[in-house]
């Protein structure tokens, strides 16, 4: 077994504490059966390694010394300024680099084409842990092509460990970064027809017996980052059957370029106004939905891509999914005192609906 870049079927990339929440998560799909673009993880034991070589642990730890809940917003800046260069400017083990060169080749092998474009993205080992929820803190980088950019964004997603938003977070959880790390997951990139997000509850209520689906053209970073309007359909779970879908004009989108990165584009007009998904499509995402659902036994935030060659339903991906937080934490807390007794249990309630 490879010691710092694992293929999804691989054991190791399912323990959070090699690969991170994120990578975990996909390597657990997979293994499933859930449909996900194929793809390896470097794992944090890479950025355990590449901290320990020369001086770079004493430089990190005495910058991150520096850092408290409350530091103010400048200092953190600051911080975090200094943490990237250090990161950014070490060279990485040639080992470890080797590794990853070769399992970024496999990549290619199975794909069939030279330098295939690929999402290289942060999976930190406290991600989506419980207690903890870093989603959103750190880094991704989307239709990155060729080993040496590969590697380059590895080390940018590790310098993203400290980013400030991540500083300032770690801080207030006391949260050890430095030893848990950072894993990178390397994942071939879906040609996307359409993306969005899916909600296996209503976001806006939490009735569960729902599926909510919100997607636009394109990748989905012009969903998640708000700059569209995006498309909903709700599913409802007992029929499987299209409860709700509210059709909006969407009129950018974000593209791939051929030679490496994304680009904002117009919606040509025909499509501005145009559902970006099928029936077919809808329901297959809902029963994906489902499935993730009743495998980890909880609501689930999920983000799915359509790619616009393969056809259906062979086109259909999740390129991630994590425990939903929200209503979750909210039905965690009891509204009423389960220790009251009968009486108690009327009065308060008549109080708390006062």
């Amino acid at each position: 077994m490879s010691a710092y870049a694992v293929a999804f079927e691989e054991a190791v990339a399912r323990e959070v504490a090699h690969a991170g929440g994120k990578a975990a998560r996909l390597a657990e799909m997979e293994q499933a059966g859930v449909p996900v673009p194929a793809g390896f993880v470097v794992c944090a034991d890479a950025w355990r390694e590449f901290v320990a070589t020369g001086d770079h642990r004493e430089r990190v730890g005495a910058a991150l010394a520096r850092v408290s809940e409350h530091s103010p917003a400048p200092a953190l800046a600051a911080a975090a300024a200094e943490l990237h260069r250090i990161v950014l400017e070490g060279a990485l083990p040639e080992r470890l680099a080797a590794e990853v060169r070769d399992a970024y080749a496999r990549l290619a092998r199975d794909a069939g084409m030279a330098d295939p474009p690929v999402a290289v993205r942060s999976s930190a080992t406290v991600e989506d842990a419980a207690g903890d929820s870093f989603a959103g803190q750190y880094e991704s980088y989307l239709w990155i092509r060729g080993a040496e950019e590969v590697l380059r964004h590895v080390q940018l997603c590790w310098a993203g460990l400290f980013n400030a938003h991540g500083l300032a977070y770690a801080a207030r959880r006391d949260a050890d970064v430095v030893t848990g790390g950072m894993a990178v997951v390397v994942q071939r990139m879906v040609r996307a027809r359409a993306s969005g997000v899916m909600f296996t509850l209503d976001p806006a209520t939490g009735d569960p017996s729902v599926v909510s689906i919100e997607g636009s053209w394109g990748l989905g970073s012009t969903v998640v980052g708000g700059e569209v309007t995006p498309d909903q359909y709700v599913v409802a779970k007992a029929t499987m059957s299209i409860r709700d879908r509210r059709v909006r004009r969407k009129d950018v989108l974000d593209a791939p370029v051929a030679d490496g990165g994304t680009r904002r584009e117009d919606v040509p007009d025909d499509r501005r106004e145009a559902p970006c998904l099928s029936d077919e499509e809808i329901l297959e995402l809902a029963r994906i939905g489902r499935t993730l659902e009743r495998r980890y036994g909880a609501p689930q935030d999920v983000e799915w891509s359509i790619d616009d060659e393969l056809g259906f339903p062979d086109g259909v991906f999740v390129v991630q999914c994590r425990p939903e937080t929200v209503w979750s934490r909210r039905r965690a807390t009891p509204v009423l005192d389960p220790r009251a007794d009968a009486l108690s249990w009327i009065t308060q309630a008549l109080t708390k609906g006062a």
